[in-house]
Formats: structure tokens, sequence, C-alpha cells
């Protein structure tokens, strides 16, 4: 019984001599934390599984994209909080969309679908 006690006496310390150094590094990793984007882009109702989401911030340059897999789905991490636009890319390099803007914040995930048709072909040359 003595041995059982003072097991928990040992770990109960433990726990109270580490408490202080785990609260800091959750503190730290909370400022750093980024945010993610993902979802599955559709075309004329199916998965679109053959193009790239892009993300553009407000100044129109490209922060980040990702290729999406067969079935049309798309995971972009590591984000900065922010608005962006997202765009499709088919896979000869033709920009769809162009109207979805997403705010992400820190530490957040976002889940967005887009909902695409052929009419929203974006004019060569503007994003």
């Amino acid at each position: 019984m003595e041995r059982i006690m003072s097991s928990r006496v040992l770990a109960l310390l433990l726990v109270v001599a580490l408490l202080p150094a785990l609260a800091g590094a959750s503190c730290g990793q909370l400022r750093n934390l980024k945010a993610s984007i993902a979802g599955t882009v559709y075309m004329d109702g199916r998965p679109a599984g053959w193009g790239t989401v892009q993300l553009l911030n407000e100044a129109g340059q490209v922060v980040a994209q990702e290729r999406c897999t067969d079935s049309g789905h798309y995971n972009i991490r590591n984000l900065d909080p922010g608005r962006y636009t997202m765009v499709w890319l088919n896979n000869q390099g033709v920009p769809y969309g162009g109207e979805t803007v997403v705010e992400v914040r820190r530490g957040r995930f976002e889940q967005v679908d887009l909902y695409l048709t052929r009419d929203d072909r974006m004019p060569m040359g503007g994003n």
C-alpha cells in the first residue's frame, strides 16, 4: 500500500513540476498556429479531380496551391490568417471561379467546397 501511495505522490509531484513548462509551450504553440482550407471541387455536378486549387491574396498574388485528388478533394495547410480568393485551374491551366472568397482565422480549419460550371471560366489573363 505504501509503495502504491508513494508512486502516486511521485506522479503528482512530477505533474506539478512539469505543468508550468507544458502550459508555456502550449501558449507559444497557440500563437503560431496556422490555418487550413479543405474541400471538394465540383465541375457541372461531378468531382473535378483533374485540376488545381489556387489561393490568391488581396493583391491577386498566388500564395498557395494544391492539386486535387482523383475525387476532387484538396487540402491547403499552413495558411496565414486573412482573406483569400479561390480559383480552380483545369489541367490546361484555364482558371475557373474567382468569386469564392474565404476568410481564415488563426488555428482554424475551413471546409469550402467549390461548385463550378463551364460558364465560370475566367477570361484569360485575369484572375
